[in-house]
C-alpha cells in the first residue's frame, strides 16, 4: 500500500485523486438530454429501448430524449426606476399588483407585529432608492 508522504514524494496529491474522481462522476452523471435514442420493436412484438440503432430485423424508431427538469420561462419582469415607482404603484393596491407594476422589489424589510405584518419594499440602489410600505398585503405609503 502506497502511503500519502509516497505519495507526496512522487508530486502525486491526494487531492489530485479527489478532484479526478469527482469529475469522473460528474461526467458519467451528466443528462442525456437532446441525444439520439432508439425504440426496437422484433418480429415477434417485444420492445426494447436502447441508444444504439436498432438491428436490421427490427422496426426502429428514433427518439428524441427531453430532459425532465422544466427550465420556467419567466415573462420580462417589469422593472421601475425611483421615479416610476411612485407612477406605477398605487396607494391602495394590493401586493399583488404592485408586483405586476413595478416587479419584485430588490430588497424587503419585513416586520411582524401584534398589529400585523408591515413590509418595507425597497427599489433601486443608493443613492437611487424608492421605498414602498405595504401592510398586510396592501401599499399604505410611497417614498421616492
Amino acid at each position: 500500500m502506497v502511503t500519502a508522504t509516497e505519495n507526496r514524494k512522487k508530486g502525486v496529491s491526494m487531492l489530485s485523486y479527489r478532484s479526478t474522481l469527482l469529475i469522473a462522476i460528474a461526467t458519467l452523471t451528466l443528462p442525456l438530454a437532446g441525444h439520439a435514442a432508439y425504440k426496437c420493436q422484433s418480429a415477434d412484438g417485444a420492445v426494447t429501448f436502447t441508444d444504439r440503432p436498432c438491428p436490421t430485423d427490427h422496426v426502429s424508431e428514433s427518439i428524441e430524449l427531453k430532459s425532465n427538469t422544466k427550465k420556467p420561462s419567466a415573462p420580462a419582469k417589469p422593472f421601475c426606476w425611483r421615479g416610476d415607482v411612485a407612477k406605477k404603484i398605487k396607494i391602495g393596491m394590493t401586493a399583488a399588483q404592485a408586483h405586476e407594476a413595478c416587479g419584485y422589489p430588490d430588497d424587503v424589510n419585513r416586520t411582524k407585529t401584534a398589529y400585523g405584518v408591515h413590509e418595507q419594499w425597497i427599489y433601486g440602489r443608493f443613492p437611487s432608492v424608492a421605498y414602498v410600505y405595504v401592510e398586510d398585503g396592501t401599499v399604505t405609503s410611497i417614498q421616492d
